[in-house]
């Protein structure tokens, strides 16, 4: 992740002189190497946010899976510190729960009242912050634990389902950083995930719990079949809520990825399952039912064009690569435009699992790309003559 560090700025160019830079072939190849970089960037981190996701999927403790979070997150955005801070209901304050390059012992088991601090201003107002220096930005109360650690500049967002709020996730650099608001995105979308993750584990405990209190009441009042009956009426409505919670966490999640500015599709068998708002604007798509079920043959500029990427794409899928191409497409009001696919399967081992795609409009690469052919052509031509 390159940042942008604290330095004098530049004296802006001149306009003049900036207009016969772009003039010449060089400026081409850069759009065409700015273009490059961006995508290769949004799809590192939908592969890392996706990577992430899919890990705290499997069979691990709430623990372990914020463990994972802060560590994705110190690397993503390339930090030297990254923790998550959870309130404490009981006491009313907030304490440090997950650190990963935290050295300082007063650092590690501080706690700190409700809405004192960098995290008590991202939780009152529940908006995520950048502080470029956290001596002159943030209030005195925590200066002396936060120098002894070392750190100066950071982001901090909140961890919250709704207005409901659980805490905050940070990083944090030892040097003076300018942060930028595409990383402050990036962490948001972390802190949405932990949210998620926090809510789901606890759902899933209040469920269990329901549900070791219905089998305690039942054991005690077998005689009393009516109670018992009108208990469980309550209990089947309380675990009803509880498992719409679940489905919330996973709307939560298909919210998520449908931030990304890039196309994402997810496909079975070549037919498209489900794509967010990026992906369907960019084809054209008014209404979901539009192309939901269908072949992805309905957005490719011909059937030979449609053959072609299929046997790109998938040759190498089956074994785990993320396989990519240029191609054209066709939007629904029939323009064509250019685009770059990248593909992974969803299980290698087990195609009929489906596969996500990655669909980024590279039409102003390629047309830079004419340019400059276009320029160099004349050069020569001058060149000979």
């Amino acid at each position: 992740m390159i940042r942008q560090q604290h330095t004098h700025e530049r004296p802006d160019v001149k306009p003049t002189h900036r207009r016969r830079v772009e003039a010449e072939p060089k400026s081409a190849e850069a759009q065409r190497l700015e273009v490059e970089a961006h995508l290769e960037k949004e799809l590192t981190k939908f592969q890392a946010l996706y990577d992430l996701a899919l890990a705290m999927t499997g069979v691990h403790s709430l623990d372990e899976n914020l463990s994972l979070l802060v560590e994705k997150a110190r690397r993503l955005l390339g930090t030297d510190t990254s923790y998550i801070a959870l309130r404490d209901e009981d006491s009313g304050d907030v304490y440090m729960h997950t650190l990963s390059g935290i050295s300082t012992e007063a650092f590690k088991t501080m706690r700190i009242p409700f809405g004192a601090g960098l995290g008590g201003k991202v939780a009152v107002t529940g908006r995520g912050c950048i502080v470029e220096d956290y001596f002159q930005e943030i209030g005195p109360l925590l200066h002396d634990i936060v120098r002894a650690e070392g750190l100066i500049s950071g982001i901090a967002v909140p961890i919250q389902i709704g207005q409901t709020n659980l805490g905050v996730l940070y990083v944090f650099n030892r040097n003076r950083t300018s942060f930028s608001k595409s990383e402050l995105e990036t962490l948001s979308l972390l802190g949405n995930l932990a949210a998620v993750e926090i809510s789901r584990r606890r759902a899933q405990d209040d469920l269990q719990k329901s549900r070791d209190e219905l089998e305690n009441r039942v054991q005690e009042r077998t005689a009393q079949l009516q109670s018992i009956n009108d208990l469980l009426e309550g209990e089947i409505e309380e675990r009803r809520r509880l498992e719409e919670r679940l489905r919330a966490g996973e709307h939560m999640l298909r919210t998520i990825l449908s931030t990304s500015p890039v196309g994402i599709a997810f496909t079975v068998g070549r037919r498209i399952k489900w794509a967010n708002d990026a992906w369907a604007k960019m084809f054209g798509f008014e209404d979901e039912t539009r192309y939901t079920g269908k072949t992805t043959r309905i957005i490719y500029a011909s059937r030979d064009e449609y053959e072609r990427v299929g046997n790109i794409l998938y040759n190498r899928v089956g074994h785990g690569e993320v396989t990519e191409t240029d191609t054209r497409f066709r939007r629904q009001d029939g323009t064509l435009f250019d685009a770059h696919v990248r593909i992974k399967a969803v299980d290698p081992s087990d195609l009929t699992k489906g596969a996500i795609s990655a669909v980024a409009d590279i039409s102003d690469r390629k047309r830079a790309e004419d340019a400059l052919r276009e320029s160099e052509a004349r050069y020569r031509l001058l060149t000979q003559n």
